[in-house]
């Protein structure tokens, strides 16, 4: 499965938007993430920029290279223009994509190609690629233009209609459902939610109809709420399933009006509906790509990207839900694994005196999957993370899990656990029915304590915590066991993440800089640092763990 991630990282080439929306020209290197800024160079010339001010965009070689793929025209450039040919070779060549160019060129089956540029970090490409030739291969050129018939010839401009248009260029099944004035609509949409009035302006990208008008637009569960239950808030399992199935329900009809012949939720498709549909298909599994990576969004792209990409992930992996295709491998590594309890690690405690049979936690195990989805949005670092503990399932006798900190699930579990609680004490520090903000200087001395706890305890953790820090700090007992990991979850030093906890915590929807959470004091350096996914630190894999000795809770 390509990385589908929509963040940046060092090594993508990215292009700057003006305030209009318009590209500006000239191609920029990520060098370094911090957190919402990056810093890239161009030649000599270094500089920092917002990420909300940047598109992902790729040289125009490796834009040729696809296109080149995609009409079998290798030959003739070559033939016809050796020095473009040297150009693409030479990109092909640092791109690392000569030993797929070879075993293409030697099996005359661009594919292996294809597959290679699919599967780069430029993830979109093809879509692009292929958007264009939707639009460019469109039988338009018959059209001529026109003139309204009930006004003066002399002060009109002629132009080609709209519906005509729409009628050739986009796909007949959704038309039915959606008219010429809704898809205008659609297509000319540029509100942000909750925003009073349309705001026309250029657009970069044209987003699909469907995903538009039927899920960015839906009237009867808004897709706000979805983005919030997806990411967009503080992770509550009832309200993510509620929010994936509703995603489950609309990739379905997705497949249904635009995809005939996919093989979904296991229905398999007659090899005749393959050989008609197959290029069909490929354009439409890519459409959600452009819409996951486009930048004219009803919403902050960094936000309702997780959404997206959980909708992205249905349609590539043929209707499984990324918590049920991360499971099967578990399970089938991990269920009849029995183990013994591991103390402080709430996902593998047990009673000391009996083993742990794993598939007892198995649904503990995917509600892991759905929070660290949540918190990251990465599913790379998810596989990575889903293959170590498969590893560590398939390893001989009581040696399974000897070092629980290595395990990035059984951390995410800790963090979850433990953001619960904080929760819990936050509410019972500030209130939960506050009508304003917190005092700031209380907030980071909350987090500040909060950041030395690691052990989770019997019962309410909340009310521990809270009858700790109120004690004077030099009369504290230690929270933690000595030698306990330092376990270094995103939410204790990621300011997005802190003020969705107050919110649910204190009840008071603060604006967006109402309080400065407490963060960490770090340097960025050239490709480190917060170069997690949204801009969160800590991602699966940086370090995540450390030991100290009976480290006490300070504020």
């Amino acid at each position: 499965m390509p990385p589908l991630s929509p963040e940046f990282k060092v090594g993508d080439r990215i292009q700057e938007l003006s305030q209009s929306n318009n590209i500006s020209p000239g191609i920029w290197v990520v060098n370094a993430v911090h957190g919402n800024e990056v810093t890239c160079g161009k030649g000599a010339e270094t500089k920092k920029l917002h990420i909300d001010s940047l598109i992902k965009t790729e040289e125009p070689a490796v834009a040729t290279i696809a296109d080149l793929c995609l009409t079998d025209g290798w030959r003739d450039i070559e033939k016809n223009d050796p020095a473009l040919f040297t150009t693409i070779m030479a990109t092909i060549r640092a791109r690392g994509w000569d030993q797929a160019y070879k075993e293409s060129m030697k099996l005359r089956s661009w594919k292996l190609l294809l597959r290679r540029l699919e599967t780069a970090d430029a993830t979109g490409l093809l879509a692009l690629a292929d958007a264009a030739r939707i639009v460019l291969g469109s039988q338009l050129l018959d059209l001529k233009p026109t003139q309204k018939s009930n006004k003066d010839p002399s002060v009109q401009d002629p132009s080609l209609s709209t519906s005509e248009v729409l009628k050739r260029t986009h796909p007949t099944g959704y038309v039915t459902k959606c008219n010429n004035m809704c898809l205008t609509r659609a297509m000319t949409w540029d509100t942000g939610i909750g925003s009073p009035k349309p705001k026309q302006r250029d657009r970069v990208t044209g987003d699909a109809f469907f995903l538009r008008v039927s899920v960015e637009e839906s009237r009867k569960i808004k897709f706000k709420d979805i983005v919030d239950a997806i990411g967009g808030q503080t992770f509550t399992e009832k309200e993510f399933d509620r929010a994936a199935s509703w995603m489950q329900k609309k990739a379905k009809d997705y497949v249904k009006r635009l995809m005939p012949g996919y093989d979904y939720n296991g229905i398999k498709p007659s090899k005749k509906s393959l050989d008609v549909y197959k290029t069909l298909h490929g354009i439409a599994k890519l459409i959600p790509v452009l819409w996951l990576l486009g930048i004219t969004d009803s919403m902050q792209g960094d936000i309702s990207s997780k959404a997206k990409l959980f909708f992205v992930f249905l349609l590539y992996s043929r209707g499984k839900r990324l918590d049920e295709y991360f499971m099967e491998k578990i399970r089938k590594a991990c269920e009849n694994v029995t183990m013994t309890p591991r103390y402080g690690f709430t996902l593998l405690e047990g009673n000391p005196k009996k083993n742990l049979k794993m598939k007892d936690r198995m649904k503990t195990v995917a509600a892991v999957i759905k929070y660290a989805f949540s918190e990251t949005g990465d599913l790379q670092q998810l596989e990575n993370a889903t293959d170590a503990f498969v590893q560590e399932c398939k390893r001989d006798g009581n040696k399974k899990f000897n070092d629980p900190a290595s395990q990035p699930l059984v951390i995410e579990h800790q963090c979850m656990v433990l953001q619960q609680s904080a929760i819990s004490f936050l509410a019972k520090l500030f209130g939960s029915r506050l009508k304003k903000p917190p005092p700031e200087d209380e907030v980071q001395k909350a987090f500040h304590f909060l950041e030395g706890i690691h052990e989770v305890h019997p019962g309410d953790d909340g009310n521990r915590m809270l009858q700790e820090y109120q004690k004077p700090k030099d009369s504290r007992k230690p929270w933690n066991k000595t030698n306990f990991p330092t376990v270094n979850c995103t939410w204790k030093h990621d300011k997005r993440s802190q003020q969705k906890m107050l919110v649910v915590a204190t009840g008071y929807k603060a604006a967006k800089d109402d309080y400065e959470p407490h963060t960490r004091n770090q340097t960025p350096t050239c490709g480190g640092g917060d170069s997690g996914m949204m801009g969160q630190p800590d991602a699966f894999d940086e370090p995540r763990v450390s030991y100290s000795e009976g480290a006490v809770a300070e504020d």
